[in-house]
C-alpha cells in the first residue's frame, strides 16, 4: 500500500529530536498564562455564551424595574412631589374652600398666598412634620405684573398662621386685642380759664357802721332855707338818712397756666402748675368818704374794710355811683386726677384738689375815674389764701404724643381774702370752662 506523504516523512524521522531554545518555552508559558487570565464568560463556549448574556439582561432589568415601582409608590410623610397640571388645578380649589371656610372672606385671587408660601418642589419644604415647625405667614398681596385684581374690603385685624401639612395648608386665626400705645407718666400742658368771678364780699355790719360813720361826721349838705327869692342859704347835716347800701356784683375772670402731671397709678395721676388769673367785680353805693385833706372821694366800703389808713375823712349818704375792682392772683394748684371712665379714645377724669392764691395787685376806679392801687403791702388784703378746687375733665389724643383737654371747674376761697380786724370777708368762686393741650414726655 501506498504510504501518504506524512506517513513517509514520519518514518523518515523515526525517534529523530531537537531541543528547542529556552525563549521559545518562555513563550509558551506566555500564551498558557494569558489564556488562564481571560473573563470566565469567552471561556464560555460560542453556543452556551449567547443564553448566558440573556439571563444576566433579564435579571438586571427585573432589578431595576422592582426598585423604581418601590420608590415610585412609597412616598415618605412630610414630602411633597411634583404635581401634574390636573393635581395643581385640584390643589388650588382645596386652598381657596380652605381660606374661604377659615376666615370667612372672598379670595378671588390665590396669588396671595402663593406669594408667601411656594409648594414647587420638595427641596423648598421642610421635610420635618407640620405639627413639630408651623411657619408664621403673613398673608399680603402681591399681583403678578399684567394681571389686575378686584379691590377686596379690608380685613379684620387678626394675626394668621399657617403650617403646612398634606395635602394642602391649614390656615389658622388668632384675634389679637388692640394694644394702644404705651402712655407716657409725664405730661406737660397749657390751660386757659374762662369764668365768671364772684368775689363773696360779706359785710354784716355795714348798715349800722355806715349810719354811725355818717351822724359822727361833718359833713353839710347846702339847701335854700330862706323865702322864694330872698337868696338866703342854709346847711342841714344828712344824719337823719338812713338809706345806706353797697352791693358787689360779679364780674369775669380769665387764666392761663401751665400744668405738669405725674401719673401715680394706673388711673391715677398727680397735677400741681403755675396759673395767672385776672378778675373783676364791680361795687355800687350810695355812702362815700371825702378826705378833708385832699378831697378825694371814695366808696365807704373800700375805705372802712380794704383800706389799712383810712385817714381823716367825713362820711355822706349821697346819690349812687359805681366803683370797678380788678384783681391779679397767681396760683399754685396741687391736684389729684382720677380716671372715671374711657370711650374708645375719649377719657372722662375726675380732679379736685387745693390751690394757693396769691394776691399779687389790685386797682379800684371810682365813679370820678380816680384810680387806687393797692396790694397785699398797703392794704387789709391778705398775700397768700387756700381755695378749693374740683371739676371733671376730658382728655381726648389728637396724635400720638399730644392730648386736647375741656373741662368745667369750680374753685372757692376756702380762707377769706381780707384779714379779720376789717370786720369783712372775701371770698371769691369762679364756676367755668377749662381749655387745654398737653404733651406726653
Amino acid at each position: 500500500m501506498k504510504k501518504s506523504f506524512e506517513n513517509q516523512w514520519k518514518d523518515a524521522l523515526g525517534d529523530a529530536s531537537q531541543t528547542p531554545p529556552p525563549e521559545i518555552w518562555e513563550r509558551v508559558e506566555a500564551e498558557l498564562d494569558k489564556k488562564k487570565r481571560r473573563f470566565l464568560l469567552w471561556s464560555v463556549p460560542a453556543q452556551k455564551k449567547t443564553a448566558l448574556l440573556s439571563g444576566v439582561a433579564a435579571a438586571i432589568t427585573l432589578v431595576l424595574g422592582t426598585t423604581l415601582f418601590l420608590m415610585n409608590s412609597a412616598v415618605p410623610e412630610g414630602n411633597i412631589t411634583q404635581h401634574t397640571t390636573a393635581e395643581k388645578k385640584e390643589e388650588t380649589e382645596v386652598k381657596k374652600s380652605t381660606v374661604e371656610s377659615t376666615t370667612g372672606y372672598d379670595v378671588p385671587a390665590l396669588t396671595t398666598l402663593a406669594a408667601t408660601v411656594r409648594l414647587s418642589t420638595p427641596a423648598e419644604v421642610s421635610t420635618e412634620p407640620a405639627e413639630s415647625a408651623p411657619v408664621p405667614v403673613v398673608l399680603t398681596a402681591l399681583p403678578e405684573p399684567g394681571i389686575s385684581y378686584p379691590k377686596l374690603s379690608p380685613l379684620p385685624y387678626h394675626e394668621t398662621e399657617a403650617n403646612i401639612k398634606l395635602p394642602g395648608i391649614r390656615i389658622q386665626e388668632r384675634p389679637v386685642a388692640f394694644q394702644p400705645p404705651k402712655d407716657k407718666k409725664l405730661r406737660i400742658g397749657l390751660i386757659a380759664a374762662n369764668a365768671p368771678f364772684n368775689p363773696n364780699f360779706s359785710a354784716p355790719g355795714f348798715q349800722q357802721q355806715a349810719l354811725s360813720a355818717v351822724q359822727n361826721s361833718d359833713a353839710l349838705l347846702a339847701f335854700d332855707r330862706g323865702p322864694s327869692g330872698s337868696g338866703q342859704n342854709g346847711f342841714y347835716t344828712n344824719s337823719s338818712r338812713t338809706d345806706a347800701y353797697s352791693t358787689f356784683q360779679q364780674g369775669q375772670a380769665m387764666g392761663l397756666g401751665i400744668t405738669i402731671a405725674r401719673k401715680l397709678k394706673k388711673r391715677l395721676s398727680l397735677e400741681t402748675g403755675i396759673r395767672f388769673t385776672r378778675a373783676t367785680a364791680t361795687n355800687t353805693s350810695n355812702v362815700y368818704t371825702v378826705n378833708k385833706t385832699t378831697g378825694q372821694t371814695e366808696s365807704f366800703s373800700h375805705t372802712h374794710y380794704m383800706q389799712s389808713d383810712k385817714g381823716a375823712s367825713d362820711v355822706l349818704i349821697s346819690v349812687s355811683g359805681t366803683s370797678r375792682y380788678s384783681y391779679n392772683f397767681l396760683s399754685i394748684p396741687l391736684l389729684l386726677n382720677y380716671q372715671l371712665l374711657s370711650l374708645g379714645k375719649l377719657q372722662m377724669n375726675a380732679v379736685g384738689g387745693l390751690s394757693n392764691e396769691f394776691l399779687v395787685s389790685g386797682t379800684v376806679v371810682n365813679a370820678r375815674e380816680n384810680e387806687q392801687h393797692f396790694q397785699a403791702g398797703n392794704s387789709n388784703f391778705r398775700t397768700v389764701n387756700l381755695a378749693g378746687i374740683g371739676g371733671v375733665r376730658l382728655s381726648y389724643p389728637i396724635t400720638s404724643l399730644l392730648d386736647i383737654n375741656l373741662g368745667g371747674t369750680y374753685q372757692h376761697f376756702l380762707t377769706s381774702g381780707l384779714e379779720k380786724h376789717s370786720q369783712a370777708t372775701f371770698r371769691p368762686s369762679m364756676l367755668g370752662i377749662n381749655l387745654g393741650i398737653s404733651v406726653r414726655q
